[in-house]
């Protein structure tokens, strides 16, 4: 069985980044919502949350339902501070987030730009990527620095004009922030500020989710994916879905309950990457 993963171990073997990489942002904005189409969206506290929205204060089981005609409005904690908050089209989805708020229009349409901390983004990303229940700490590790570095490297060239990035598979999923002392959040602690990088710079690691026996040859963003041959998804016979480059969630899963630890997955895939602090 490998050694349970910590953050001590980590970190004895990263490189400090350089001072330019040491610039990059901690939070990033993230549209959500967009597939969609969202005419009217209904925003409410989370738990004991106090929402300022506007000119307006929403707490306890007080929610305020906007349309284009109320755009742009922005909601926040008290003197600005990011807060837990609900987001809901009537009808159609319910979902939790931790940041700041700005809604802005496009006609009729609403644009729910949702600003984060970089490790809560992490863990709404690794918890929509992989299973939360019964995938191991090496997987939801090995899926946490791939998020992470993918976000971290990815940033300097914004996917979206109202947002760098958006929910959905064109950048990551991303869903509800993990609980506290779930598998995920452990998995997100113990990588905190880790990310992947080849020749001292940080990559958009690209991850799939199965490869179907070995993953592909590409050069992307000055790295170079090498084809590995992948045993979990060769054994068990199983159908490529993605793109095939860098990890493969399905092998990452299987490799981790066979022992593997982050270090040894992130190695397979990420062939000639080292672990650093950003």
């Amino acid at each position: 069985m490998a050694a349970e993963i910590t953050r001590r171990s980590f970190l004895a073997g990263t490189v400090a980044l350089s001072s330019s990489e040491l610039t990059r942002s901690a939070s990033y904005s993230f549209w959500v919502l967009g597939l969609l189409h969202p005419t009217s969206i209904a925003i409410s506290p989370y738990a004991n949350s106090r929402l300022h929205a506007g000119s307006r204060v929403l707490e306890g089981a007080r929610a305020l339902t906007i349309d284009a005609s109320q755009t742009p409005i922005s909601v926040s904690g008290a003197m600005n501070e990011p807060v837990s908050f609900i987001l809901e089209i009537p009808g159609v989805i319910r979902r939790r987030y931790h940041g700041l708020l700005k809604i802005t229009s496009d006609g009729a349409l609403l644009r729910p730009v949702v600003t984060m901390d970089r490790e809560v983004a992490v863990g709404s990303i690794v918890g929509a990527e992989l299973p939360v229940h019964g995938t191991p700490l090496g997987a939801l590790s090995a899926q946490a620095l791939a998020a992470r570095s993918f976000l971290y490297a990815a940033v300097a060239r914004p996917r979206h004009r109202s947002a760098q990035f958006c929910d959905t598979t064109h950048c990551q999923f991303l869903r509800t922030p993990p609980s506290i002392g779930s598998p995920v959040a452990k998995a997100v602690q113990a990588t905190e500020g880790l990310v992947l990088s080849s020749h001292s710079i940080v990559i958009p690691a690209h991850y799939s989710a199965a490869c179907g026996g070995h993953t592909d040859n590409a050069e992307l963003d000055h790295y170079q994916y090498r084809s590995v041959t992948c045993e979990p998804c060769q054994r068990a016979g199983t159908r490529r879905r993605g793109h095939g480059l860098g990890l493969c969630q399905a092998g990452a899963i299987s490799l981790a309950r066979t022992g593997w630890n982050v270090e040894q997955i992130v190695a397979k895939y990420y062939l000639g990457c080292a672990i650093q602090s950003a």
